[in-house]
């Protein structure tokens, strides 16, 4: 019997993969919800910004709960996109809607599903863990659709995760992780100065070594799992 369940969204790369390869459990079953598979986990290759690939993930929750016997259940969210990086004018139509889909929809429908499939077992602990960013709260020009993505998760946490506090009692988490050395931040590098004004901070934040290893960062998110923050905080480990 697995004493945790877990399913990850983009758990095949960044921030995902290292929650993946830092699974603080002596037992799990982990499902990767991503279109890439990951080793040694349960694949569930999906495109989540195709809206159809949402009632998957739900009969996921559905079903994996039928035989979970174990203590706990988590989601942890780190599926997201970057894209657009450009001023919002410019943006390119299917991409924009790409990124909202993903950045603002999955979360909160993805959030919602699980909390209706785990709701009804009084000792079950039950967690959901966001992944936000400084840019939720702080302008940068050129991540327009990221920053609002971001934005909107902490928000559908922040109510959420009070909602919990009434009645439910999951712990629901929005955490922003700082720099991390991640796809995204090489796709912040690679942008151009025109689309995103701060490229050259992230360059000379990977070129003088101030991006963190992702799973030092996934370690201490696990971490959380064990702190007393209540349902509905939102993070920012740079502050902790």
């Amino acid at each position: 019997m697995a004493e945790a369940l877990i399913w990850i969204t983009g758990g095949s790369s960044g921030i995902g993969r290292a929650m993946v390869e830092t699974v603080p459990f002596s037992s799990a079953t982990v499902i990767n919800i991503s279109r890439s598979p990951c080793p040694g986990v349960v694949n569930l290759s999906l495109d989540l910004s195709d809206p159809l690939s949402w009632g998957k993930v739900a009969c996921s929750f559905e079903r994996e709960m039928l035989s979970h016997d174990g203590s706990t259940v988590i989601l942890v969210h780190a599926a997201a996109t970057v894209q657009p990086v450009c001023f919002a004018e410019d943006a390119e139509h299917l991409e924009a809607v790409r990124s909202v889909l993903l950045n603002s929809a999955v979360p909160q429908v993805l959030g919602s599903a699980f909390l209706s499939a785990t709701r009804g077992r009084p000792n079950l602990k039950r967690v959901a863990i966001f992944l936000s960013s400084g840019a939720a709260s702080h302008p940068y020009e050129g991540w327009s659709f990221y920053g609002a993505g971001k934005a909107s998760i902490e928000q559908w946490v922040r109510t959420t995760g009070a909602e919990q506090r009434m009645r439910g009692g999951a712990l629901l988490l929005a955490v922003a992780p700082g720099v991390v050395d991640t796809p995204m931040q090489q796709a912040a590098r690679s942008a151009k100065a025109e689309n995103f004004p701060q490229r050259e901070r992230f360059v000379e934040l990977h070129a003088t070594g101030q991006l963190t290893d992702p799973n030092s960062v996934a370690r201490r998110i696990w971490s959380l799992l064990y702190a007393n923050y209540p349902s509905g905080s939102i993070l920012d480990l740079r502050r902790l």
